[in-house]
């Protein structure tokens, strides 16, 4: 999860951002909840919001 967000803070793209969260959603096998879809899109079912939780919980100051 670190190198996604360092290769976010390098790039500053949201799009690779949210492809890379979606690649190790997608390996952690985190999507079983949500049901199959013909055509799945990561920035419909990824919100800002969740980005944001996400980011201060790996990366929150200690």
């Amino acid at each position: 999860m670190k190198v996604i967000w360092e290769n976010f803070a390098q790039k500053k793209d949201l799009n690779y951002l949210v492809f890379e969260l979606d690649e190790f959603f997608f390996e952690q096998d985190q999507y079983y909840e949500i049901e199959e879809e013909t055509e799945f899109n990561p920035s419909v079912v990824i919100k800002e919001e969740d980005i944001q939780l996400v980011c201060y919980q790996w990366f929150q100051p200690t």
